[in-house]
């Protein structure tokens, strides 16, 4: 507990202080990774046509190619599933409107993939609606 000059706790200062040093050291570290944290975020989309392993691989292998271009990737196709039964339509539509929540935080979006899985249509008209750069790739 901080005390102050005449040795009363002063737990009000004590928690500025607390604070204050928390930030401090908090910047330390965004500090040393600024040119890291100021790279472009990409939301990257992924063709779902094979199998779960093959598009996890592919996912991963465009959040690679997109981190090699120093950019920061948001794969939210990564995380969803893990969290959300995509086998449920409830709750793929949940898992899709979370991940499209995600690209406001983008700069661009890039689409990896030779055809277009419903889930992918739906992401490039929300990227389109909300004014995102959109670059294409052919991926196999």
């Amino acid at each position: 507990m901080y005390r102050n000059q005449e040795g009363y706790a002063d737990p009000t200062a004590g928690n500025a202080i607390e604070n204050v040093l928390k930030e401090q050291e908090k910047n330390k570290f965004m500090g040393k990774n600024q040119e890291i944290l100021s790279r472009p975020k990409i939301y990257i989309i992924s063709n779902h046509s094979g199998s779960k392993t093959e598009n996890i691989s592919m996912a991963i292998k465009c959040c690679q190619y997109a981190i090699a271009k120093g950019k920061i990737p948001v794969a939210p196709h990564l995380l969803y599933p893990r969290i959300l039964n995509d086998g449920d339509p409830e709750e793929r539509k949940l898992g899709i409107i979370f991940g499209v929540s995600l690209m406001d935080f983008c700069n661009e979006v890039w689409f990896f993939g030779n055809n277009l899985s419903s889930s992918a249509k739906t992401q490039l008209q929300e990227a389109k609606l909300r004014g995102k750069p959109i670059r294409y790739f052919e991926w196999r």
